[in-house]
């Protein structure tokens, strides 16, 4: 079922964009009628004709020409059949109308009869090539207007996660006279709506990632946010996102309080998985109900959730969920997590408490999955992979780069007494690892106890960044010299094996990772002051069988308590399992809609031209523009969510239609034009090698283009696939 709806989306998306392409000719050829030229062929697709119709002669499959020409080398009139055929190509990648005496790709293709192409004047030449553009940008204000009508939800813009080290993390508050307020403290905050990004109106979210992607690159944007009622201006530097490459200002919309309904299966499994992983499958918590309290504070969207989380110090909460159907309500005890820090090791993510990183272990495993056929179980402790044990991510990541489309081993073992750090039954596999680095195997962080993977050594933490192509923290020293800018966690000095369980901490026992860091938090709270270092003594039982606890001291200094006491804490309740916080972008009467359509238009008009500069600039790379294959994606993505969002995307297309046909390259509309300015200043046409020549180059342009864009698309959905 699910198959067939997205096979009828891609239908209803190929139809829509057939008549982007319809609209385009439509418009060379109302105004080359109008004028008097002779129109052939009036076609959707390039290549040859699957079927045709000429008035006269009818529908054909294949071409109506050749049996025109026989009727007309028969003695048949010209006027009883039409002079025009209308035909659908094979290829759907495009469009055309072939005028009397005009031929895109024959330069010499001239006719001496008054109704060719050749032989109109230039203003009436110019109104016909530029009719398709102007067709375009007209029928994307009629496509925004009819989505308005109806209404279209967007993303809110409000805020509802702001990670540490983001541009939205380190942002400048400003005075009235744009001078640093030393009085707020730097940063936005969940909860805050954005109002305007530059002095342009915010609305939704997409238009935020918008206007940071398209931002002048090294140039600081001014934020304007609504927080409690009092608006702020922030200033903040947009920088590249990790994952896509474009700028942004990294932080995550907020969701609603409300669960969503599973649609498919699919999601109903999601939904299950999402449940089980934060450990309340059997709560009786439904798709559908709303969380309403937290800790009997009444809350309206999910960043609240998070901020009550984030401020607990840990302590147990309350989360009420009503069913408001059935008027009825369930209260969740939930226990916060503390957050771990995040350094960069390789461009992995290695996430640790002061330099000590948890071990890992397999993460949930499916039925019919590669990892449950391999035998492995959730919750499996990686004990080695290749010759790495206890291995890291960025372990992990390396060996499986070197292990691309060859075998790995992997032993794993299932812990049986957790107070002593015991495994048993480990199980060794033999996996094969994809192109892509990929084994097939879901990895996270072991938290049921606290064993420990091979601290962060001073030289990882000298080139670790703040992100996948962040600086790192070497750098020059006060006397020019090089050396770390962050001093080495002082965990460096424990002497601790890969695969230590810390079971102590200052002599009361600790049998989970949590355990282990909030022991850690509570012994530097009882310290808390001037002390330059304070000292705690961890219970260590090294990975040696009979061997006793042994006594670690670690002496943690006064930068090391102040970075660890401003982390925050989480929960495992998923926000995916809520639905999004949506703003319903929907005009109260006709005429607010076709203003609201215009604005549309002229803004991804702007859009679309300000992505062009970027292009030029660096900022936006090739990579991320979208060829046939990518476009054809993202149309069938929007007509599964309905029509209005469809016809939103239609819009979009239409107006970089236009764009892109009038920029100034051979065989396009632009280049066409820019010909016909040329032939009216210097009062006869560019010469014909000129044009052959052009055209050539306009060819190699377009068709590079498109074998780019084609490629990332594809390699694009492959990586979808693979993941």
């Amino acid at each position: 079922m699910a198959m067939l709806a997205n096979v009828g989306s891609f239908i209803l998306f190929v139809i829509g964009f057939g008549l982007v392409i319809f609209v385009h000719e439509l418009g060379h050829f109302a105004v080359a009628k109008w004028v008097g030229i002779k129109v052939e062929q009036f076609a959707i697709g390039i290549g040859t004709a699957a079927f045709s119709w000429r008035k006269g002669i009818g529908w054909r499959f294949g071409s109506t020409y050749p049996e025109y020409q026989k009727r007309l080398d028969d003695g048949a009139p010209e006027s009883s059949m039409g002079e025009t055929e209308y035909r659908i190509n094979w290829l759907p990648l495009g469009g055309y109308v072939k005028m009397l005496g005009q031929d895109d790709l024959d330069m010499s293709a001239t006719a001496t009869d008054s109704r060719s192409y050749s032989a109109k004047p230039i203003s009436s030449r110019m109104a016909v090539i530029s009719a398709g553009v102007i067709m375009n940008v007209l029928f994307a204000i009629v496509l925004f207007m009819v989505c308005f009508q109806w209404g279209v939800k967007f993303e809110s813009a409000v805020i509802g996660l702001v990670p540490a080290g983001t541009p939205a993390a380190l942002a400048e508050p400003l005075t009235n006279t744009g001078t640093v307020d030393e009085t707020l403290p730097l940063g936005l905050q969940p909860g805050d709506r954005i109002v305007s990004i530059d002095g342009k109106t915010i609305d939704s979210f997409p238009k935020i990632r918008m206007a940071a992607a398209i931002a002048k690159p090294n140039t600081p944007m001014l934020v304007e946010v609504k927080r409690n009622g009092a608006t702020r201006t922030y200033r903040m530097l947009p920088k590249p996102d990790s994952v896509t490459g474009l700028l942004d200002l990294g932080f995550l919309p907020t969701n609603s309080t409300k669960l969503f309904t599973p649609a498919s299966a699919a999601e109903q499994n999601h939904f299950d998985l999402a449940l089980l992983l934060a450990g309340i499958e059997d709560s009786g918590v439904q798709p559908g109900m709303v969380l309403t309290n937290v800790d009997d504070a009444p809350i309206s969207s999910l960043w609240q959730l998070s901020a009550a989380i984030d401020s607990s110090d840990g302590n147990l909460m309350r989360l009420t969920f009503a069913d408001t159907e059935a008027d009825t309500t369930i209260d969740l005890e939930v226990l916060p997590d503390p957050d771990m820090m995040t350094d960069y090791v390789g461009g992995v993510p290695l996430q640790h408490f002061l330099g000590l990183c948890p071990v890992l272990e397999v993460g949930y495993v499916k039925a019919d999955s590669v990892a449950a056929k391999a035998g492995l179980e959730t919750g499996d402790l990686v004990v080695r992979l290749g010759e790495i044990s206890w291995p890291r991510p960025d372990d992990v990541t390396a060996l499986l780069k070197q292990h691309a489309e060859r075998d790995i081993q992997l032993v794993v073992g299932r812990q049986q007494n957790a107070d002593d750090g015991t495994t048993a039954a480990r199980h060794t596999v033999t996996l094969s690892v994809n192109a892509a680095g990929s084994m097939g195997i879901p990895l996270q962080y072991h938290s049921d106890s606290a064993l420990l993977a091979a601290s962060l050594t001073a030289d990882e933490i000298a080139r670790a960044t703040s992100g996948p192509s962040g600086d790192t923290n070497e750098g020059a020293g006060d006397d020019g010299n090089s050396e770390p800018r962050r001093p080495a966690f002082s965990s460096a000095a424990l002497e601790v094996l890969p695969g230590s369980q810390i079971v102590e901490v200052n002599g009361s026992p600790v049998t989970s990772w949590r355990d282990f860091h909030v022991a850690v938090l509570d012994a530097m709270a009882q310290h808390a002051g001037d002390t330059p270092r304070i000292d705690i003594t961890l219970g260590i039982k090294l990975p040696i069988v009979s061997h006793p606890v042994e006594q670690e001291h670690w002496n943690i200094t006064s930068e090391e308590i102040a970075s660890a006491q401003v982390l925050g804490w989480h929960s495992d309740i998923s926000v995916t399992l809520f639905e999004q916080l949506w703003y319903d972008r929907k005009a109260e009467n006709p005429l607010q809609a076709v203003q609201l359509g215009f604005h549309e238009t002229v803004d991804t008009l702007l859009l679309t031209y300000l992505t062009l500069d970027r292009l030029v600039r660096g900022s936006v790379k090739v990579s991320h523009l979208k060829g046939p294959v990518g476009i054809a994606e993202l149309g069938t993505r929007a007509a599964k969510r309905g029509m209005a969002y469809l016809l939103m995307v239609l819009g979009i297309i239409s107006v970089n239609l236009a764009v892109l046909n009038f920029l100034p390259i051979p065989i396009l509309d632009g280049g066409l034009f820019l010909f016909l300015i040329i032939e009216k200043i210097k009062g006869s046409p560019v010469s014909e090698r000129v044009q052959i020549a052009a055209t050539y180059v306009g060819l190699f342009i377009i068709g590079s283009l498109f074998v780019v864009t084609f490629y990332n698309d594809v390699t694009g959905l492959i990586r979808q696939v693979m993941s």
